[in-house]
């Protein structure tokens, strides 16, 4: 008999081993299953992909539009069909997986068994900080009486979007870090209740850069906490972030961002005084902060309290201490809005 999937969309999980990697995140995306299974023509399974291995393969200068096969993982744990559940669930738990393929004799895919069903409503206890204290000076006279976060996109504050995707995501602990312009975050949110959230504030009393205002943040607990710039919109999954965070067991995991950036000269490349090479408009690619992290809160505790500090400077001290930090490469969408042509993209 077949054992039944715990999510009835698993077929939905299949994509050819031809694919690529934009197709499986699409897939990722829709089931919510958290894993691919990757089957070749003859309906084979050949290996599974999760959000994590596709990040990964960013990291390894991957890009959405390459194929799959470097990204698959071709030794998936995987048991036939007629097991029983409690053999199932017995391998389940050796290998610390929560999904397996059923596969009969040919290894052909008959169906996914999940040991949990996911449940996207699930509230999440692990906090997000939202800093939202910058005067945003770049963006004025915009942010004279109005805050860079409480800018309106398409008729919606930017850190209003931010929260309500923080909702979705199951998060209801937030945190706002205020300075600039304070009583206008706080006469909008108020306790957040007008959103299901719990919100708290914490003002700094003069500015205190871009990581100085973490030290006002006490935790008792060593939950890893999310923190992002409250000028930010992307479609980044706080929840892949956080699970990729403590999958690869950091105390600091920065999200970055692939940018590309075109020369708009011909560059000619010199041994001495003779020319080697003359190279039209070069393209640079470079990965950026995307203003978005995930912390061990007892971190924290390294920041002097009340002292200006930045975030920049700030990772570079734990860098010293050897902190561990990894980088989670975002395939989402992402604009940080710090300059009036960046207001107008997100606007168009």
């Amino acid at each position: 008999m077949k054992k039944k999937s715990n999510y009835l969309n698993w077929k939905s999980a299949l994509v050819l081993d031809s694919s690529n990697i934009k197709t499986v995140i699409k897939k990722l995306n829709e089931t919510a299953l958290q894993i691919i299974l990757v089957i070749d023509k003859k309906k084979k399974l050949i290996g599974t992909i999760t959000d994590g291995d596709i990040r990964r393969g960013l990291l390894n200068n991957l890009n959405t539009d390459d194929k799959i096969k470097k990204i698959i993982n071709r030794n998936p744990v995987s048991i036939n069909y007629k097991a029983s559940s409690k053999e199932i669930e017995s391998t389940m738990h050796k290998f610390g997986i929560k999904q397996i393929p059923l596969v009969n004799e040919k290894k052909h895919v008959v169906n996914l068994y999940m040991l949990d069903r996911p449940n996207l409503t699930k509230k999440i206890y692990n906090k997000v900080i939202f800093m939202v204290g910058g005067k945003g000076s770049r963006l004025m006279p915009l942010t004279k009486l109005t805050p860079k976060p409480m800018l309106k996109v398409k008729g919606t504050p930017i850190l209003e979007r931010l929260i309500e995707k923080a909702k979705i995501e199951g998060f209801y602990n937030i945190i706002f870090i205020t300075n600039h312009l304070e009583k206008v975050i706080k006469n909008y949110f108020k306790s957040g209740s007008k959103w299901g959230l719990k919100i708290k504030y914490f003002n700094e009393k003069t500015p205190l850069g871009t990581a100085g205002g973490l030290s006002l943040i006490k935790e008792n607990n060593n939950y890893p906490v999310i923190v992002s710039n409250g000028d930010v919109i992307t479609e980044v999954n706080f929840r892949n972030l956080l699970d990729f965070h403590q999958k690869q067991s950091n105390e600091v995991t920065i999200a970055v961002k692939k940018l590309a950036v075109e020369n708009p000269y011909g560059v000619v490349r010199m041994s001495k005084e003779k020319v080697v090479d003359l190279i039209e408009k070069p393209v640079s690619k470079s990965y950026v902060s995307a203003g978005i992290y995930v912390f061990n809160p007892f971190l924290f505790k390294k920041i002097e309290r009340n002292k200006y500090m930045d975030m920049t400077s700030f990772i570079s001290k734990l860098l010293k201490k050897k902190v561990k930090i990894s980088a989670c490469p975002l395939h989402e969408s992402w604009i940080d809005v710090g300059k009036h042509d960046d207001f107008k993209k997100a606007n168009n």
